[in-house]
């Protein structure tokens, strides 16, 4: 619980705190043990989405039952591998111990249980072993579930000489001259079509007032995305002097149902870049009648401004496989609008922050970010 709650305060050089919920794991008695460190790792975690949650879910004090169920069910589900991929040859076989924890990262990592899986413990490799890519994280599991009493002080030693030797070495990507430009819209659901004008009006206003070559906008705040909304958009980038690309969170409605991403305007035809992965329950849920599609099976990197630029809007900035497949793709530059109205007052913005920081640092992103709050 204290590996959770210290590694995900928000501070991203405490993120490595969250990888001793390794040593836990690996000093498991049992399978009920090692399912009671992942409950008690993920409980602190993310118990911020107790209050988010509710108020998503339209609770106007922040408590509610939905909040504790979304908080205990995640909780639980992604508790679940830690046990089953427990085993009892951890006391003496150091293999045993370094496969299992290759697995039980893969698991976290991929689909199906990389959809839902945050606060992963792997965030805090990505942060302990800047610029090494998923070599970072193979060296964080092997030195922290190889040693044995007699080997680990060398062990110890080799991991934090490498972690050294990374951090001295990394150079944060280059800056570009991309922007996002943040708002405090609060709640952007069932907004009249006045109201949404005058929001369009406001972020056309700031986003005027910068020289980026590439101006984001948060998630939402472009209402429904059409072609009318669209040439409207359009319209007022070019009439800016720089003549930028703005990419515009928004949502698109047809017959077959309801789409999350962005608009890209400014060069060319305006396009809907559809989001991959929507937040279950909160918005992909097919039984409910605003359920929002997603859309896994696209590639997630567009040619922007003659750089590879990933999208990962919102949910798929606190789980692992959004980015993981966008460093497949060879993504330069990530893309990250949020609408996070629901998260004052908890810790789920910080847990956001840290884990793109994480994967920047990691993947050697450029990270541009655009939240509404």
């Amino acid at each position: 619980a204290a590996s959770g709650a210290v590694g995900w305060s928000g501070r991203f050089e405490y993120l490595p705190v969250a990888l001793l919920v390794l040593l836990c794991w690996r000093w498991s008695r049992s399978r009920g043990e090692a399912l009671g460190v992942g409950l008690a790792y993920y409980g602190a975690a993310s118990f911020g989405l107790v209050h988010g949650a509710s108020l998503f879910f339209g609770s106007a004090t922040g408590s509610s039952s939905a909040g504790v169920m979304v908080w205990v069910g995640v909780s639980a589900l992604l508790a679940i591998p830690w046990a089953l991929l427990w085993s009892p040859s951890f006391r003496t076989r150091a293999s045993s111990r370094v496969i299992h924890g290759i697995l039980l990262g893969l698991v976290l990592l991929l689909p199906p249980v990389g959809l839902l899986s945050g606060v992963n413990p792997w965030v805090g490799g990505a942060a302990a072993m800047p610029g090494l890519g998923v070599l970072g994280l193979l060296l964080v599991t092997v030195s922290l579930l190889a040693p044995d009493k007699k080997t680990w002080p060398a062990w110890a030693s080799a991991l934090a000489l490498v972690s050294a030797l990374a951090c001295g070495n990394y150079e944060p990507a280059p800056s570009m001259n991309w922007a996002g430009v943040s708002t405090r819209y609060g709640a952007l659901g069932d907004r009249s079509p006045a109201e949404q004008y005058d929001m369009a009006a406001d972020a056309w206003r700031r986003a005027s007032m910068s020289d980026a070559d590439v101006v984001l906008f948060p998630e939402g705040v472009g209402g429904t995305w059409t072609p009318s909304t669209a040439s409207l958009w359009a319209l007022e980038a070019q009439e800016s002097e720089r003549g930028p690309v703005w990419v515009v969170g928004a949502m698109q409605g047809d017959a077959r149902g309801q789409r999350n991403g962005v608009g890209v305007v400014g060069k060319g035809e305006p396009y809907f870049w559809s989001q991959r992965l929507p937040a279950p329950i909160g918005m992909w849920a097919p039984w409910h009648a605003r359920h929002v599609k997603s859309d896994l099976l696209r590639p997630s990197v567009e040619v922007i401004q003659g750089r590879r630029a990933a999208l990962l809007l919102c949910f798929e900035q606190f789980v692992g496989w959004p980015a993981l497949q966008s460093a497949l793709e060879g993504a330069e530059v990530v893309l990250a609008p949020a609408n996070l109205w629901f998260a004052r007052g908890t810790n789920l913005n910080a847990v956001r922050e840290v884990t793109l920081q994480s994967w920047g640092a990691l993947m050697g992103w450029t990270v541009v970010e655009a939240i509404n709050g």
